[in-house]
């Protein structure tokens, strides 16, 4: 074909955007973003060959209405043929930068969607226009600056590097092309002064002041926020912030953020809390203390189009690659991202490098995917300039794992003996058995008094029973927007010191500031007791311990699940070896207990570090370099790291008027995205035994066109109480 006409786009103007021009401004914003983790030339190599294919005349006949066809293999084929090892890494980014990073495949592999099914297909439309017509962006003479491990499999390394660069590679492409469709300049993120940012959060703190009931705790949060600041100034590596619920940590965390930011000189700061619930709360103190211009909220219930100004619109392009100074996401957000094959969220990752990370409660990362999630933390610690705040009230018992990833953990702040009394604000009290009479007998003698349980279906009984004035259910069956409504209308009540009576699953027992007198605690492992502990007297202001009742609940209300019954099991252990269970030996001990009996294998239940290790040996045969290195099954490793192994359904509420306008919108809507993100905060997430029985009572339906979303047809199957009427057996939060 001539090489005036490879062209990469055409606008709806009519505007043509050659190959030649597509990836010099691709390989150039690739570049500039590898350079945050020292990879610029192996991140323009990708990208100045990743369209080659689009010089055919089949994909050109493809942009004038033709028939698709195959333009992603070619610029592989192209780096491949110098059968060196470090070309059939960035092969993977070429191949995959439309449906997603593949497994290797077999070296024998054609037409087989793996790599070496591409690498080896013989129907590849003929490309041999781009080498005329195109600038050469040849593979790197050096290899790769990562930090190894000497002797020892290291796949694990270059598999995050390869996602690193198919990240740079995938933001690059989609920002280039966008440049050119709309006829304007390279989208920029947000970027503030982090000065400014960090003179606002002193002038927040300046207005605390210590109150008559407790002044002694104002000093202790003083202190801790003092140590934070004090850490911020040693070296990058990874952290821990050990302190009791309502110590003050959020504000604290995010000063030492700040402060080692430009310590250090990073680029931002991620926030990775387990619950939504949490992250409305903590991103609405940011955007209150830094300004609304500077955070990113980015989870499944937040709505990015209720207001249509720049900023939200901003901040909705924004969660496609995190290009702002403060991200707050979720564990499922982040660590899935982190192991994804898929363009959509590996396109964000590149942007984590540089960055201050704070894990909040990071006791709920699930034991299960302890150890990957920790290997790739210390990764992002060695090879991507950031930093890590391990920050929970429950330490769990990681330093040995960390230890073995070469990433040794800091304590920032060790209290002493009088600071950790004086957050000693409650009395644990094992109770053994209570069945509903004997519980609900004991919650009517109180004026104001908290009860959090397993199950849902355990609350709702519960709830019906007790129902009268200021009596409030909180469980993942009512939407977000329901849940808010609730919530604000709790801690009226407590505010006015009205009577108060909650029953609720555990979504109440982390990021919601509540503060009751008594609590009664289902039980459940140790680490959740003390959670919901900082739910009782947590100002302190009681002359008094507030009373924490950990009671047992009749059988039938009894989670069975693996993990409950570890982490159950743990306690019992843990109760008899200690008298205090709150204490720093007991914690230290139940998470022992807890990851000790899971063994290596239990901590990393699908085999994902030693799967990806395997793909760069300690030992290997150079003459056969090519078909024994970089072999990894990116696609089966990104279906088998799965925070919540159940899948999960949407059930959309017809809440209230918003919602109805909502969904009218949808059906008639080309694109649906932005009516679902604002959908969200009304809707329901469901698992998929509870949706078959919806569907077969014919509560709901399939939303046309929509995967996995259902609409509820009538608000009759909708309680104002209660939310959604569908009988559960998990009182789980809500985590993506």
């Amino acid at each position: 074909m001539e090489n005036s006409t490879c062209l990469a786009h055409i606008a709806e103007d009519g505007r043509k955007q050659p190959v030649a021009a597509h990836h010099n401004g691709t390989a150039a914003l690739a570049a500039s973003f590898a350079e945050n983790f020292h990879a610029a030339e192996y991140a323009m190599c990708i990208a100045g060959n990743h369209d080659a294919g689009k010089c055919s005349d089949a994909f050109q006949q493809r942009l004038l209405g033709g028939p698709a066809c195959d333009h992603t293999t070619a610029g592989a084929q192209i780096l491949c043929q110098t059968k060196l090892p470090f070309a059939k890494m960035l092969a993977y980014c070429i191949a995959g930068h439309h449906a997603g990073l593949m497994n290797a495949g077999s070296p024998a592999s054609e037409n087989d969607g793996t790599l070496y099914g591409r690498l080896n297909s013989r129907t590849v439309p003929d490309y041999t226009g781009f080498g005329d017509t195109c600038k050469t962006y040849p593979l790197p003479t050096q290899p790769p600056n990562l930090k190894i491990d000497a002797g020892k499999d290291n796949g694990f390394v270059f598999a995050f590097f390869i996602r690193m660069l198919f990240s740079c590679l995938t933001d690059a492409d989609f920002l280039d092309t966008e440049s050119f469709m709309q006829n304007a300049p390279v989208r920029a993120g947000m970027h503030v002064d982090f000065q400014i940012l960090l003179e606002r959060l002193h002038q927040r703190f300046k207005i605390f002041k210590p109150s008559r009931e407790n002044p002694e705790l104002f000093h202790a949060r003083n202190a801790i926020r003092s140590a934070c600041e004090k850490a911020a100034q040693l070296d990058r590596g990874l952290f821990s912030l050990t302190v009791p619920t309502g110590a003050g940590k959020t504000l604290s965390s995010l000063s030492f953020a700040l402060h080692h930011l430009q310590r250090h000189h990073l680029r931002r700061i991620v926030y990775v809390i387990p619950y939504t619930s949490i992250i409305e709360q903590n991103a609405a103190v940011f955007m209150e203390v830094l300004g609304e211009d500077a955070v990113l909220e980015h989870h499944s219930n937040y709505d990015f189009d209720a207001n249509s100004d720049y900023l939200a619109n901003m901040k909705k392009l924004a969660c496609e690659n995190w290009d702002m100074p403060v991200v707050v996401t979720t564990n499922v957000q982040f660590f899935e991202s982190l192991f994804s094959n898929k363009p959509s969220r590996c396109r964000k990752l590149h942007n984590i490098a540089g960055s201050v990370i704070v894990f909040d409660e990071v006791q709920m990362i699930p034991v299960e995917y302890l150890k990957p999630c920790l290997r790739a933390v210390s990764e992002l610690i060695q090879n991507y300039n950031c930093s890590a705040v391990l920050c929970s009230a429950t330490q769990p018992a990681v330093s040995n794992l960390c230890k073995r990833f070469q990433t040794p953990i800091h304590e920032i702040c060790s209290l002493s003996a009088k600071e950790s009394h004086i957050f000693k604000r409650v009395q644990i009290i094992r109770r053994g058995p209570l069945n509903n009479i004997q519980l609900l007998n004991e919650v009517r003698g109180h004026e104001q008094c908290l009860v959090i349980v397993n199950t849902k279906k355990h609350a709702k009984t519960l709830f019906e029973t007790l129902h009268g004035k200021n009596v409030f259910h909180l469980t993942t069956s009512m939407c977000p927007k329901h849940r808010k409504l609730i919530i604000a209308k709790i801690k009226k009540c407590l505010k006015e010191q009205q009577s108060c009576k909650v029953i609720a699953t555990q979504l109440i027992e982390a990021g919601v500031d509540v503060d009751f007198p008594i609590v009664y605690r289902a039980k459940t492992g140790l680490d959740s007791i003390l959670q919901s502990a900082g739910r009782c007297n947590r100002e302190g202001k009681m002359k008094v311990p507030g009373k924490v009742h950990v009671f047992e609940p009749d059988a039938e209300y009894m989670l069975r699940d693996p993990d409950h019954r570890r982490r159950v099991a743990a306690l019992d252990e843990v109760c008899r070896q200690h008298t205090d269970i709150t204490g720093k030996e007991a914690i230290q001990s139940y998470f022992e207990i807890l990851y000790h009996g899971e063994g290596t294998n239990g901590l990393d239940r699908k085999n994902i570090v030693s799967r990806l290790d395997k793909g760069f040996p300690a030992s290997f045969d150079p003459h056969t370099a090519f078909d024994t290195l970089f072999n990894f099954d990116f696609a089966d490793i990104a279906d088998d790291f799965r925070l919540i192994d159940q899948s999960q359904f949407t059930v959309i509420i017809p809440y209230d008027a918003d919602a109805i306008t909502l969904l009218d919108n949808l059906k008639h809507a080309e694109y649906k995205t932005g009516y679902l993100r604002r959908l969200q905060v009304f809707s329901v997430q469901v698992y998929e035994q509870e949706k078959n029985r919806l569907l077969c009572a014919g509560q709901i339906d399939p939303v046309v066109g929509l995967q996995d979303i259902y609409l509820l047809r009538s608000l009759t199957d909708y309680s104002p109480d209660t939310g959604l009427t569908v009988q559960s057996a998990s009182g789980m939060a809500i985590f993506c």
